[in-house]
C-alpha cells in the first residue's frame, strides 16, 4: 500500500516532482563537477610537479660554486655536481630562480609578465614536455620562453631578450647592509614553451628554461653572492632522486618528497562551492515555503486515502518512498551531468591554452558517489520531511473542504524584534570581551558571541522582511491598476508566498556585499602596501576571487540563475494550490494580461525588497565588523577605498539578480497563464 500511495503522489504532483528533482540534480551536478575537476587538477598538478622534480621520494640541496666553498650549506663544483648526478642513475639536478623583464625601479606589479620563474635541469629529467616550438637551450646565452609570456612581450624565436635579476649591492664595507639592484642578462630565444596559464585550473610551470651551462656560470642569472664569504657567488641547486643512492646519500638523507594530495581544488572551485551552498540553502528555504502548500495540494486525495483506512504512518512512509525515487533519479542525472560538464570545461581549457601535457579526459575520483549521495540525502530529506510532516496531519474531513487554512500559514513563528536586538547587540559585545584578554583570548566566549550575533542579525533581517512585504503589498493594493491591485492583495494577505524568495535574495546579496567590502578593505589597508598588494590592487577582482574578473561575473550570473530556479519553483508550487482563486478572478473579469502582470509583480517585488535589505545588512555587518577590528587591535579601515570598489560589485550583483528575476517572472507568467475560468469548477483544481 505504501508504494501504491507513493506512486499515486508522484502522479498527482508531477509538476512539483519534476521541479524538485531538477533542482536536486542541479545541486548534485555542481558538487560532482567540483570533485571531478578537483581530481583532474590533481592529475595536472602531479604532471607539473614532475617538471620541477617534486615527484621524487628524496630531495637535497647544494650550492654550485667554482671552488666548492659556501657557508652553512654543502657546496660542490660544477664538475663535482655532474659527477654526483651521473653516478646516480635516474636522479636530476634542478636550479630555480626568478627573472624580470623590466628594471627594479620600473616595476609596477600590475602585469604578470614583469616577473616569471626560470628553470634549468641536468640529469635524467628533461623538459621536453614543455616545448611547443623551436628547440630547448643547449648552450650558454640561449633561452626558451613560455608562449603566453612571449606573446605579451612581442617576442618570438630568434629575438634577443634582455632580462633583469636581483643583485645585492653593499652600501659600505659591511656586507649585511645595502640595497637590491639589477643584474642585466641578454639571451637568444631559441624556443617557445607551454603557456603558464590554463583557464579554470591552477598551473605551475616555468616561464623560461635556460641551459645548464648558465647555472654553472658564477655570474649567471640564478647565482647569488655569499655575504659571509666575501661575495663568493653560487647557485642553489635541488637534487631529487628515488630510493637509496650511495653517490648521493653521503650528502643528503632527507626522506619524503613534497608530494600532492589526491584532490587539489581548481582555481575556480570557490565559485562552484559557493553556488552549491547557495542552492542547498535556497532549497531548504524552499522546503519550508512549499511544505504546507504541498500538503494542501495533496489534501483531497490524501484525506480520501485516510478515509479509506490509510494511517498517518502509511501516508508518511509513502512520502518517504516518493523521496527515495526522487533522490535516486536526481543522483543519477546529476552525476552524469556533472561529469559531462567537467569534461566540457577541461576540453575547452586545454584547447584554448594549448597545454601539451594537459589530461585529455577528466579524472574520476572515488569520493564522487559517497559525497554527492550524502549531500543528496541531506537536501532531499530536508525537502521531503516537511511535506511529509504536514501531509500526515491532514484530517479525513479535509477531503470535503475546497480550501484549507494550511495555505495561510506563516513560514515560521514570528518573533518580536525587541527580543532579537538582544542577541544582535550582545553577540558583538561578547566577541569584544573575549578578545580583550591580551595573553589568552576567551575562545568559548568569542564563539558563543559569534553564534548569537548571527542568530540576532538573521532574525532581525527576517522580521524586517516580513514587515516590509505586506507593507509594500498594501501600497500596491491601493493602485488603480488591476494587476498591481491583485499583486498587492496577494502580497498583503499571503506574505508567506513572498517571504522565502525575499530571504533567498537577502542572503545571497547580503553575504556577497559583506565579502566584497571586506576584501576591498583588506587589500587597501596599510598592512598590504607592498609590491604584491599593488598587483592585487590593480586587479582587485582577479586577486579577490583567484579566478579572474570574468569568473566573478560568471559566478554572479550563475548564482542569480540558481536563485531564480528556486524562487520560480516556490511560486509554481504556491500557484498550484491557489489555482481556484486565480480562475475565480478571471471569471470576475480580470484579463489574462492583467493576471500575467500581477504574477510578475509577485515574483519581482519580494526579490527587490530582499536585495535592498541584503545590501543594507551587508554594509551594517561590515561596519560593525571593522569597528570591532579597530577596538581589538587598532586596525583602521580605508572606508573610501572599500566602498569605492566593494559597493560597486555588490550593486552589480543586486542588479543582475533583479534582471534575472524580471526574465524569470515574465517566462513564469507566460507559461503558467490560467487556461479558462471553468477551471474553478473542476474538482481536481
Amino acid at each position: 500500500m505504501i508504494w501504491r500511495l507513493g506512486i499515486g503522489q508522484l502522479r498527482a504532483n508531477r509538476g512539483y516532482f519534476l521541479r524538485t528533482v531538477s533542482l536536486i540534480a542541479l545541486l548534485v551536478a555542481v558538487l560532482t563537477h567540483v570533485i571531478v575537476i578537483g581530481a583532474t587538477q590533481a592529475t595536472l598538478s602531479k604532471r607539473t610537479a614532475a617538471l620541477w622534480g617534486e615527484n621524487f621520494t628524496r630531495h637535497g640541496s647544494v650550492v654550485v660554486t667554482e671552488d666548492g666553498t659556501w657557508s652553512h650549506q654543502e657546496a660542490v663544483t660544477p664538475a663535482g655536481l655532474r659527477e654526483l648526478i651521473d653516478g646516480a642513475p635516474g636522479s636530476v639536478a634542478l636550479a630555480q630562480g626568478g627573472a624580470r623583464t623590466v628594471p627594479m625601479d620600473e616595476m609596477t606589479w600590475t602585469r604578470a609578465d614583469e616577473g616569471f620563474a626560470v628553470l634549468a635541469t641536468y640529469g635524467a629529467r628533461d623538459v621536453d614536455a614543455l616545448l611547443q616550438a623551436g628547440s630547448l637551450p643547449d648552450a650558454p646565452g640561449q633561452i626558451a620562453v613560455a608562449s603566453d609570456l612571449a606573446d605579451a612581450l612581442g617576442w618570438t624565436v630568434g629575438d634577443t631578450a634582455t632580462l633583469y635579476a636581483d643583485v645585492w649591492v653593499p652600501s659600505s664595507d659591511d656586507e649585511t647592509s645595502g640595497t637590491m639592484g639589477d643584474a642585466i642578462y641578454t639571451y637568444e630565444i631559441v624556443g617557445l614553451l607551454s603557456p603558464t596559464t590554463m583557464p579554470g585550473f591552477w598551473l605551475s610551470t616555468p616561464g623560461a628554461v635556460v641551459a645548464w651551462a648558465d647555472v654553472e656560470s658564477p655570474d649567471g642569472l640564478m647565482s647569488m653572492p655569499s655575504r659571509i664569504d666575501d661575495g663568493v657567488r653560487g647557485t642553489a641547486v635541488t637534487i631529487s632522486w628515488d630510493g637509496a643512492s650511495p653517490a648521493l646519500d653521503r650528502y643528503f638523507e632527507w626522506d619524503g618528497g613534497i608530494g600532492y594530495d589526491d584532490v587539489i581544488l581548481p582555481a575556480a572551485s570557490g565559485v562552484w562551492f559557493a553556488l552549491a551552498a547557495v542552492l542547498a540553502a535556497a532549497m531548504i528555504i524552499m522546503s519550508f515555503a512549499v511544505g504546507r502548500t504541498q500538503a494542501a495540494t495533496r489534501s483531497g486525495w490524501i484525506a480520501t486515502a485516510r478515509t479509506l483506512g490509510a494511517t498517518k504512518r502509511v501516508v508518511a512512509w509513502a512520502t518517504v518512498a516518493e523521496t527515495v525515487v526522487m533522490a535516486s533519479i536526481a543522483l543519477v542525472v546529476g552525476v552524469v551531468a556533472g561529469i559531462v560538464a567537467a569534461q566540457a570545461q577541461l576540453s575547452f581549457a586545454a584547447a584554448r591554452s594549448g597545454i601539451p601535457f594537459a589530461p585529455s579526459t577528466v579524472s574520476l575520483h572515488w569520493a564522487i558517489v559517497p559525497t554527492v549521495a550524502f549531500a543528496t540525502l541531506l537536501v532531499t530529506v530536508a525537502i521531503a520531511a516537511i511535506p511529509a510532516f504536514w501531509a500526515a496531519r491532514v484530517p479525513p474531513v479535509a477531503a470535503l473542504k475546497p480550501v484549507t487554512d494550511i495555505t495561510e500559514a506563516e513560514l515560521s513563528r514570528r518573533v518580536s524584534p525587541h527580543w532579537l536586538w538582544i542577541p544582535a547587540v550582545l553577540g558583538p559585545l561578547m566577541i569584544l570581551a573575549g578578545n580583550w584578554q591580551p595573553t589568552a583570548p576567551l575562545d568559548t566566549v568569542i564563539v558563543f558571541g559569534m553564534i548569537i550575533a548571527v542568530i540576532g542579525i538573521a532574525g532581525l533581517a527576517i522580521e524586517g522582511t516580513r514587515w516590509a512585504i505586506p507593507t509594500v503589498g498594501r501600497r500596491l493594493a491601493r493602485s488603480a491598476s488591476p494587476s498591481r491591485l491583485t499583486a498587492g492583495d496577494a502580497l498583503a494577505t499571503r506574505p508567506r508566498l513572498a517571504v522565502a524568495p525575499a530571504l533567498i535574495a537577502l542572503a545571497a546579496v547580503g553575504v556577497f556585499t559583506l565579502w566584497v567590502l571586506h576584501q576591498a578593505a583588506t587589500m587597501a589597508s596599510d598592512a598590504y602596501v607592498d609590491g604584491w598588494y599593488a598587483y592585487g590592487e590593480a586587479s582587485f577582482v582577479g586577486g579577490a576571487g583567484s579566478w579572474g574578473s570574468m569568473g566573478l561575473l560568471a559566478a554572479i550570473v550563475l548564482g542569480s540563475v540558481v536563485v531564480q530556479l528556486v524562487t520560480t519553483a516556490i511560486f509554481a508550487a504556491h500557484r498550484a494550490s491557489t489555482g481556484r482563486e486565480v480562475a475565480t478572478r478571471r471569471a470576475l473579469g480580470l484579463s489574462s494580461a492583467h493576471e500575467e502582470r500581477a504574477q510578475r509583480w509577485q515574483l519581482v517585488v519580494p526579490q527587490a525588497l530582499g536585495a535592498g535589505i541584503g545590501l543594507v545588512v551587508g554594509v551594517i555587518v561590515f561596519a560593525v565588523w571593522r569597528a570591532m577590528d579597530y577596538a581589538i587591535d587598532g586596525r583602521e579601515t580605508p572606508w573610501a577605498a572599500a566602498f569605492a570598489k566593494g559597493e560597486v560589485l555588490a550593486l552589480t550583483a543586486a542588479l543582475v539578480l533583479l534582471a534575472t528575476a524580471v526574465i524569470a517572472a515574465w517566462l513564469t507568467a507566460r507559461i503558467g497563464r490560467t487556461a479558462t475560468p471553468l477551471a474553478s469548477l473542476r474538482p481536481g483544481s
